[in-house]
């Protein structure tokens, strides 16, 4: 079998607001036995369309804001209870990230907003 690799990179994806599909959710447990869930997101209609981005959001503490932010981006309405991560898979929202100095490849999340707000 042969094969031509191509070694060439891709350009990094800048920091700043995109409309992104929310492709995929898997849950995992952090090294503090903590859970939380990583989001697959699909940038589109920009120059890095197609491209991926994955976001981590935790279920408790302080950094659920995160999460609720991304519930109520997906849904405006939504009434902070139980919800179903097959309900947010192929929404679109709008999402303002920034790679600066971000951690472990994610991006930090600034903020999130449902695709009907002008920004």
């Amino acid at each position: 079998m042969k094969f031509t690799p191509n070694f060439s990179e891709a350009e990094p994806i800048k920091s700043g607001i995109y409309l992104v599909k929310v492709m995929e959710c898997d849950s995992h447990i952090s090294q503090n036995n903590n859970p939380y869930l990583r989001w697959k997101l699909k940038i589109t209609g920009t120059e890095f369309d197609g491209r991926y981005v994955w976001i981590n959001t935790v279920l408790k503490g302080t950094g659920a804001g995160i999460l609720k932010q991304f519930l109520l981006a997906i849904n405006p309405n939504y009434q902070f209870s139980t919800f179903d991560v097959e309900d947010c898979l192929g929404k679109m929202i709008n999402i303002n990230l920034s790679f600066n100095g971000s951690s472990k490849g994610y991006p930090d999340v600034i903020s999130m907003d449902p695709v009907t707000k002008i920004n």
